[in-house]
């Protein structure tokens, strides 16, 4: 036998189930890829559907009903009786905070529904547990709410002291980035939290039982 042939037994095996694994690995790396693109598009359509139809509800139903005029009289009310904590001599009339030389109403626009709706929508369209959407929604626009009440408080408060300019950039510019960056910071900080793997209540019994 020449040095140039070889037996069959003397051939290197291959290494068995190694491609095999890689391609089942990378398989279901793509897989889990599409699936993660597949809920950020539908998260992407169904908060922008809905945001949408808000909008057209905001301005089409909401400004100018009844309801709306009344939470606008709840919110001035509310103003006045946090700037009367702190003593000063205001009073709520219909949406007006007056008093002590100035008065401050609050319109469309100056209502808090819109930051409101970003949130309480941002949390609907997030895949989560309906246990975690109903805390993000709820506390999300709790305080949302609270922040428009320090709003019309303190908007009342700087048309007193200050220059009207000073006033416009308030009233026109600081709160209602203040507001705008509270909500998207709120959701980012939900999402986040809901997230995280839930504990189980007995995770100690458990580990006891595994030692």
């Amino acid at each position: 036998m020449s040095d140039d042939e070889r037996r069959p037994d003397d051939e290197p095996a291959p290494e068995a189930g190694g491609q095999p694994e890689d391609s089942s690995a990378d398989a279901a790396a793509e897989e889990a890829k599409k699936a993660g693109n597949r809920r950020a598009i539908r998260f992407l359509l169904t908060f922008g559907i809905s945001y949408a139809l808000f909008q057209a509800l905001y301005h089409g139903v909401i400004l100018g009903s009844s309801l709306f005029t009344s939470y606008l009289g709840v919110t001035a009310k509310a103003g006045a009786g946090l700037l009367r904590v702190f003593g000063r001599n205001v009073q709520a009339l219909g949406d007006r905070v007056s008093g002590e030389g100035f008065a401050v109403a609050v319109r469309s626009g100056c209502d808090g529904l819109e930051p409101m709706a970003l949130l309480a929508l941002g949390v609907l369209s997030f895949p989560a547990s309906w246990k975690k959407k109903i805390i993000g929604v709820v506390g999300g626009v709790g305080m949302l709410l609270f922040l428009n009440v320090v709003r019309v408080a303190t908007l009342h408060e700087v048309g007193v002291r200050c220059e009207l300019e000073t006033f416009e950039s308030a009233h026109l510019t600081v709160w209602p980035t203040i507001l705008i960056f509270c909500a998207v910071a709120g959701w980012v900080g939900w999402m986040v939290w809901s997230q995280r793997p839930a504990k189980t209540a007995d995770a100690g019994d458990a580990e006891a039982a595994t030692t």
